[in-house]
């Protein structure tokens, strides 16, 4: 397959991640490239057990209006030493301002790399409704980097009991879950309050883009791929 870039995006649980890096592992020359690991890889990073920064403002001064201490931060371990890491999952202002937009800037200049180098580009992304509202998904996908190539969106669909219970599912294993339940994605009522802002089945914007909505509540991780198959391929879907 010649090179190209997939975007995959929509609503929590919908399987864009489980459908993305399953192409990749189909798609001999393709890559994967996620804006999550852009944040967590680097940008909500902060460097400054090891190495504080005298002209600056101590970290935790430097945030102590916004909402990341105590909850939304905690200390890992890196090869330069140990540094903070800033959880996003309650949407913190260090979050905006250091690596919302900025981890599709990052992921977008990788991307550009691979594609010069004849790969076959998927990114995983959450696009959220305002984005698409915007026209700042649709500025994205049609950027100059990504222009001389072919580009298919895929965004995905999941009604909200069955998106409900596969977060409660997958709970278990995902290292957030804690943070996630504090945030309310694992109660009823504050998760339909939750999607109905920030996982929506058809933003406003979205039918501006070429692209396949696929819902996945009722069918199977083969089903998905294939109808992605025939959308990259342009084949007709049924």
């Amino acid at each position: 397959m010649g090179p190209r870039v997939i975007f995959t995006s929509g609503m929590a649980t919908g399987g864009k991640t489980t459908v993305a890096k399953e192409l990749v592992r189909r798609i001999p020359n393709a890559v994967y490239l996620a804006r999550d690991e852009a944040m967590y890889g680097g940008l909500l990073l902060v460097d400054d057990i090891v190495n504080p920064t005298d002209r600056l403002p101590p970290f935790k001064e430097y945030v102590r209006a916004d909402t990341v201490f105590p909850d939304f931060a905690k200390k890992v371990e890196t090869p330069f030493g140990p540094m903070t890491l800033v959880i996003h999952a309650n949407h913190n202002e260090f979050f905006i301002r250091h690596a919302d937009n900025q981890s599709y800037m990052v992921v977008a200049r990788l991307a550009q790399r691979n594609l010069e180098m004849g790969k076959v580009v998927v990114i995983d992304a959450y696009f959220s409704p305002k984005q698409f509202e915007q026209g700042t998904v649709k500025a994205f996908i049609n950027q100059p980097a990504f222009a001389p190539y072919p580009r298919c969106l895929i965004y995905f669909n999941v009604e909200a009991r069955v998106a409900f219970e596969r977060w409660k599912a997958r709970a278990d294993k995902d290292p957030e879950s804690d943070l996630r339940a504090s945030s309310g994605y694992l109660e009823w009522e504050t998760f339909l309050e939750i999607t109905e802002k920030e996982q929506v089945p058809n933003p406003k914007g979205l039918d501006t883009i070429p692209h396949l909505r696929l819902d996945t509540s009722h069918i199977s991780i083969e089903e998905s791929l294939a109808a992605c198959f025939r959308y990259i391929r342009g084949e007709p879907n049924p």
